[in-house]
């Protein structure tokens, strides 16, 4: 109960949501990361705003993307490593929405997002988007791959679409993984209303 009712519980609850229903994990995830906050949960907060980035970035909502941001930074000055880590891969994807890949894939592979569980997913989007947008296909579907696993709601169809566009600008054969994923691709864009709105 104790869980269930505190920062932890909306951690868990906010996750769970990033599946379904974007306000409501905001709305979880923010009480989550003022909880751990209040608490001095260093590590607990930087995995409520990270995930939160995730929502703020999907939703190209740039003023919660600026609010989360400014805590991770402090948070980075404080030492933390993994809130540096979602700082570069915010600069990352920053650079590879304004136009330059390249720098993109520079940055989210130098600060260490791939290797961090909590900023793997997102960073493998960044970089599976960058390489595709660079040329290099094969590597971009070998990113969004690994990637996959992890990877969850719109994130996981985001990386779905790389990943099986990036296989066939690279001339590789859709192997049954690969049919699998576009099964699981399609099923969950009708949840959300991907299709609908492209």
């Amino acid at each position: 109960p104790a869980v269930r009712s505190g920062p932890s519980g909306d951690l868990l609850r906010g996750e769970a949501l990033l599946k379904e229903v974007g306000e409501g994990a905001r709305a979880a995830l923010r009480r989550a990361a003022a909880a751990f906050a209040a608490t001095g949960d260093t590590d607990g907060e930087v995995r409520a705003l990270t995930r939160r980035l995730w929502l703020d970035a999907w939703g190209l909502d740039s003023a919660s993307m600026r609010e989360a941001l400014a805590r991770l930074r402090v948070l980075a000055e404080r030492g933390s490593e993994r809130a540096r880590r979602s700082v570069g891969l915010s600069a990352a994807y920053v650079a590879l929405i304004t136009g330059d890949p390249e720098k993109a894939l520079v940055t989210v592979t130098g600060c260490g997002a791939l290797e961090d569980p909590v900023t793997a997913p997102l960073g493998a989007f960044v970089a599976a988007v960058a390489n595709l947008e660079s040329g290099r296909p094969e590597e971009a579907a070998s990113i969004a791959a690994d990637g996959l696993p992890a990877a969850t709601g719109r994130l996981r169809v985001g990386l779905a679409a790389i990943a099986f566009e990036s296989r066939v600008m690279a001339g590789l054969p859709a192997s049954s993984t690969m049919r699998q994923w576009m099964e699981q691709l399609t099923a969950t864009a009708n949840r959300y209303g991907v299709a609908e709105n492209q």
